[in-house]
């Protein structure tokens, strides 16, 4: 077997360590398949005056952020516009629903969410509501958290990582395994356009980090968290004897040539170093690769399969705990916090326009 493989085969095929339960997604996940709880019909000829005023306030909005030409009054107009439109849609979706059997099936959506979600209900009432974005429109529908769901914003290695520890940790509701939700009206937009309360079924698990309001993990988010065995070591400096020595020999063929023109293959090998002083100063196998020429570079099949060993390198705990507080337990904290909620379970969401109808009565 040849002594490298190339980087990119490793980024494909493997990882820099594995975890028992939870795997990395290939593959896009479909929608989460959703349920309408109740015949709450809405007004078709209102929702499409909606969607075309929506339509003009995205314009509004793409002249005024994209466009280094617009003068200070333009821009005064433009706002001006965008907030009426803002003000009609609101009206508008406040009364989309039909009247026609409203009311009974209101008290049937309350009746249901009262039964199946009463020990949330009861934190609720101390605390405020929990949101989320949705890209379906149902008025109201009950579903349940994905599994394997793919980081959005974070990196893959890094959130399973994270979620190994919460696992070790007894946690439950994982970053891979919950949706997420926000007390925060503008943080829910983020998750998709409408806007719904979402109300966790009594079996459902959370989770929360005190360690920050909407938390992203990067690539060096473990630097100094993780420890590495004397193999892991003793690898990583026969590694760093090799490349270091290359590199002299690299530099002197340089000067014997009186060339001093950039060399790429020096760049290489300087980066390569680098990344490999970095894995060793700061114990963390999934920091970034820095560099695009390096990314053309051979890995050490040997120094791959020692770091691949999860035995060989693991997360202090304690250090994790300190970092990024995790939490299964006062919810109502988190929410007050408006830090983002994790929630993995079943679940009933209500479009937040229709949930004004009735709040008065949970």
């Amino acid at each position: 077997m040849n002594r490298y493989l190339l980087y990119q085969k490793r980024k494909t095929n493997m990882r820099l360590f594995e975890v028992e339960n939870i795997k990395p997604v290939k593959t896009p996940l479909v929608d989460i398949s959703v349920d309408p709880l109740v015949d709450i019909s809405v007004d078709p000829l209102v929702t499409y005056v909606i969607i075309d005023l929506k339509k003009k306030q995205a314009e509004c909005h793409e002249k005024i952020w994209f466009n280094p030409e617009i003068t200070s009054d333009e821009s005064f107009k433009i706002k001006k516009e965008y907030k009426v439109l803002t003000d009609r849609i609101a009206e508008l979706q406040k009364n989309q629903y039909k009247e026609e059997n409203l009311k009974e099936n209101i008290k049937l959506l309350i009746s249901i969410i009262k039964k199946r979600c009463s020990e949330y209900i009861g934190i609720f009432k101390h605390s405020g509501m929990l949101y989320r974005g949705q890209s379906n429109s149902f008025p109201a529908f009950e579903s349940d958290s994905p599994n394997n769901r793919p980081p959005k914003d974070s990196n893959i290695d890094s959130t399973i990582l994270y979620d190994s520890c919460l696992q070790e940790l007894g946690i439950k509701a994982l970053r891979s395994n919950s949706i997420f939700t926000s007390s925060s009206i503008s943080q829910a937009k983020s998750y998709g356009n409408n806007i719904y309360v979402i109300f966790p079924e009594d079996t459902a698990d959370y989770s929360w980090s005190e360690a920050g309001k909407d938390l992203i993990l990067h690539s060096d988010s473990f630097n100094g968290l993780m420890s590495f065995s004397p193999e892991v070591i003793a690898a990583l400096d026969n590694e760093l004897d090799e490349i270091q020595t290359k590199i002299e020999e690299e530099k002197e063929l340089i000067s014997k040539s009186n060339d001093n023109e950039y060399n790429e293959k020096l760049s290489i090998l300087q980066c390569y170093y680098k990344y490999l002083l970095d894995v060793r100063t700061t114990g963390n196998r999934i920091i970034s690769f820095t560099g695009r020429k390096f990314l053309n570079y051979y890995f050490p099949e040997s120094l791959l399969l020692t770091l691949n060993s999860i035995e060989y390198s693991r997360v202090n705990l304690n250090k994790f705990k300190k970092k990024y507080k995790p939490m299964d337990t006062n919810l109502q904290t988190a929410i007050i916090k408006k830090h983002e909620v994790l929630i993995h379970g079943k679940y009933i969401a209500v479009q937040i326009d229709l949930f004004d109808l009735f709040k008065g009565d949970m």
